[in-house]
């Protein structure tokens, strides 16, 4: 978010750049060549609309170190990771936001059909269930028309202008329940919000992403945000706690690390920010209960404006 004290200078009034590169995150790679933005004196690192030629970046999923004149490289298992675009104050807002997993070392995976946002993912033997969720909180959302859709925050901060959308999908409860977005809070506390949540108030499912796994599966909820405003979210997973920092090895390897403390919500979760949620006990807690568990920003404003869905365990 640009602070609004430039004239001339905020959000709207500065023209997005046309050139895209992909800037990833805890990767070995050559600045020189495969840093995926124009920084300093660095080679250029983007393509332009009018480029015949595509750019390969080349990355390694690990610490590469120089001993005796070589390089010795060792892969790492470093989970969600953001690929962030050239141009990281506009393009999130234009939707150039994308995930790099970087799996267990020999892992293979099936994704789910229609979707490149949950998969089941085997390595060493052993299978998870590995859903993505992308944040956004910048969007430019129309209705048909092309009409802007009014903000719910038309009177807070800069930062928090923009639509909300998990995977670029978004399911506001206003949009649910029939009211306004520019509802202000002596509006909304007089609606019965009892069933907002509530496939029936709808006849189906979200929009937003329905992630599915049997009872008492291990699960890996990648969490991530490649750009957007300044105004953190808070995400939660109901009836779920898993550890903060699942690290082993010196970061190397996701596991059980019992020094972690645990969660059932986790803060802090802004621009360019990236961590794994790994449920303990798997889908379903301890007892492996079946039904549908909530997981959505606690922010109130992004949850109002559509951070939320469903994790459904068989």
């Amino acid at each position: 978010t640009m602070p609004p004290i430039i004239d001339q200078f905020n959000a709207n009034q500065v023209k997005p750049s046309n050139k895209v590169g992909l800037h990833p995150q805890l990767v070995s790679y050559d600045i020189t060549k495969a840093d995926g933005a124009n920084i300093g004196r660095n080679p250029l690192q983007t393509v332009a609309p009018d480029d015949a030629t595509p750019k390969l970046y080349r990355w390694y999923a690990g610490d590469v170190k120089l001993e005796n004149g070589k390089l010795i490289a060792t892969p790492m298992e470093l989970g969600a990771t953001n690929l962030i675009s050239s141009d990281p104050i506009k393009h999130s807002n234009k939707g150039a936001v994308a995930a790099l997993i970087i799996e267990p070392e020999g892992a293979s995976w099936v994704e789910d059909p229609g979707t490149r946002a949950s998969a089941t993912v085997t390595a060493h033997g052993q299978s998870f269930r590995e859903f993505v969720l992308i944040f956004q909180d910048d969007i430019n959302m129309r209705y048909q028309g092309n009409q802007p859709v009014p903000l719910v925050a038309m009177e807070h901060d800069a930062e928090d202008s923009g639509q909300k959308a998990l995977n670029y999908k978004t399911e506001p409860l206003w949009q649910r329940l029939g009211y306004a977005p520019t509802g202000d809070e002596e509006f909304t506390r007089t609606i019965d919000f009892t069933n907002a949540l509530s496939n029936s108030q709808v006849g189906g499912d979200p929009e937003t992403p329905v992630f599915t796994a049997n009872a008492g599966d291990e699960v890996r909820f990648r969490i991530l945000q490649p750009g957007g405003h300044a105004r953190n979210s808070v995400f939660a997973l109901h009836g779920h706690t898993w550890q903060r920092e699942p690290y082993l090895n010196e970061s190397t390897e996701i596991g059980d690390n019992p020094l972690s403390q645990w969660m059932s919500a986790q803060e802090g979760h802004g621009p360019a920010n990236h961590f794994d949620v790994i449920p303990i006990n798997g889908a379903g807690g301890k007892y492996g209960v079946r039904g549908d568990y909530l997981y959505r920003d606690m922010t109130p404003m992004h949850f109002e404006n559509g951070n939320w869905g469903i994790f459904r365990v068989q």
